[in-house]
């Protein structure tokens, strides 16, 4: 006898007299018909507001502006920015470009006519840098454009000039990478360039940063068409240009004879290209939902924070958290750098075997988050406390873990790469610690360190209820 096996849970269907039965039928015996509503996107180019084209010097940064087109639903975690770039090498020195990270851009902002910011990420290139590999599945990472996107894999035996690593570790020798051909790739080891003074060669490069690479950063990164009734501006930040790449005297060896650019970036061609909803079906239902009750989801919001400490054994950050955060806190994600972040140690975040950390501990109010220390260099509990965030993800294994070092307070508990997705969006369940004027939060973390200076970055992620009426924007 051939038996149809179910998955679909029991419902209770309303029946046309009125009444209600429990009841599952079949494919075969499934006539109801039913409207597929879909987005359709197409792309819509935005260029700066002034000229496209601009100049990034080594020390200092640079925003450009752009304005977005009104009257449109936009889909911001579909859209990407994109631009070229050239440098002037001379001499003989051997190029080597970030590839795990956006290192031209600073940060990237998006906000109404009357400053209300619906979009944000500060510190972008670190946050990139540690966060981009966490959220980013393997199959997600093995489809990355290798010209233009960071984050791909090496693609390379280990020591190849794909596959090898800054040597980040005091002591140690992580100059090979860890893992042949799938551990993202850390830099672009290029040929020597035979450029002189009165020749110089100059190489050009094309960067495009997709949104939705963003994690957490309001707007960018939630799957939902977003109306834009008022002229939104967007702010990028590029530089410093120190950031982008830098230079040795070797293609295999990237410390050796490790330098800064010493001129200024051209960046060239900018451009957003934005998606834009183009099923009119999708456009008018958003459209009357503003009109009426008005258009009103959650956000992630991202806060990002950074805090040079000076050389000592023992460290500690407190931050206070308050409403501008958020109405709830979902997450605090910590990463510890070099203070001198340049040239090859300008993304050194490596703590492999506890070379910054040595242990830690995180509290939130007067509550440990850890019953006991974590311990990073003998038992190596860092990485079994964030295990649970990089299941499947870009970080491979324990080794690649530690020298893209980060901890992160999940406060939501809601699924990780390689878990099973909800049944609807994460973005539109309401979780997290909630957050009041009058209860602030204090999130804290100490430290034992290999007594170094470092640079402590954190991200706060909290959630704000996005609401668009035809008359204003409130983000809170």
């Amino acid at each position: 006898m051939f038996v149809h096996k179910y998955t679909l849970n029991r419902k209770r269907l309303k029946m046309t007299d009125g009444k209600t039965e429990n009841k599952i039928a079949a494919p075969e015996l499934t006539f109801r018909k039913y409207k597929y509503s879909h987005p359709t996107y197409r792309y819509h180019k935005v260029l700066p507001m002034v000229n496209p084209n601009i100049t990034v010097q080594p020390s200092t940064t640079v925003t450009s502006t752009l304005t977005l087109p009104t009257n449109v639903l936009a889909n911001f975690k579909e859209s990407y920015i994109q631009f070229d770039w050239s440098y002037r090498f001379e001499e003989k020195t051997c190029p080597k470009v970030w590839a795990d990270t956006y290192g031209l851009i600073n940060s990237i902002s998006l906000q109404d006519p009357s400053q209300t910011v619906i979009g944000k990420c500060e510190y972008l290139q670190n946050y990139v840098k540690v966060v981009g590999k966490k959220s980013m599945t393997v199959s997600e990472m093995l489809t990355r454009d290798r010209d233009l996107q960071p984050i791909h894999p090496n693609n390379s035996l280990i020591g190849d000039p794909g596959a090898i690593r800054p040597e980040f570790a005091v002591g140690g020798d992580d100059i090979k990478s860890n893992v042949a051909y799938f551990e993202p790739q850390y830099i672009k080891a290029e040929a020597e360039v035979n450029g002189t003074a009165l020749a110089p060669v100059v190489k050009r490069y094309s960067c495009r940063l997709m949104l939705a690479d963003l994690k957490d950063a309001g707007v960018f990164s939630t799957p939902h068409d977003i109306p834009l009734l008022q002229n939104y501006t967007m702010d990028i930040t590029f530089g410093k240009g120190n950031k982008a790449f830098f230079t040795s005297t070797s293609q295999a060896d990237p410390d050796t004879g490790a330098a800064n650019p010493v001129r200024d970036i051209a960046v060239t061609n900018l451009k957003l290209m934005l998606a834009i909803e183009d099923n009119q079906d999708v456009i008018d239902e958003v459209n009357a939902k503003v009109k009426s009750s008005g258009f009103s989801i959650w956000i992630p919001f991202l806060s990002a924070f950074r805090y040079p400490h000076h050389q000592s054994e023992d460290q500690s950050v407190t931050q206070i958290i308050t409403t501008r955060e958020g109405r709830r806190l979902q997450k605090v994600i910590h990463s510890v750098f070099n203070t001198d972040e340049t040239k090859n140690h300008a993304y050194d975040c490596n703590n492999i075997n506890g070379s910054k950390i040595i242990s830690y501990q995180t509290t939130l109010g007067d509550k440990d988050r850890q019953k006991d220390v974590v311990d990073c260099k003998n038992h190596y509990d860092d990485y079994m406390v964030n295990k649970r965030f990089i299941q499947s993800s870009a970080m491979l294994n324990r080794n690649v873990y530690q020298y893209n070092w980060f901890h992160c307070d999940d406060f939501t508990e809601l699924p990780n790469p390689g878990d099973n997705p909800l049944p609807v969006p994460a973005e539109n369940c309401e979780a997290g610690v909630p957050i009041t004027k009058e209860t602030p939060l204090i999130w804290r973390t100490a430290m034992k360190t290999a007594n170094s200076a470092l640079s402590h970055y954190y991200w706060i992620v909290g959630q704000k209820l996005l609401t668009i009426t035809p008359s204003q924007v409130t983000c809170d």
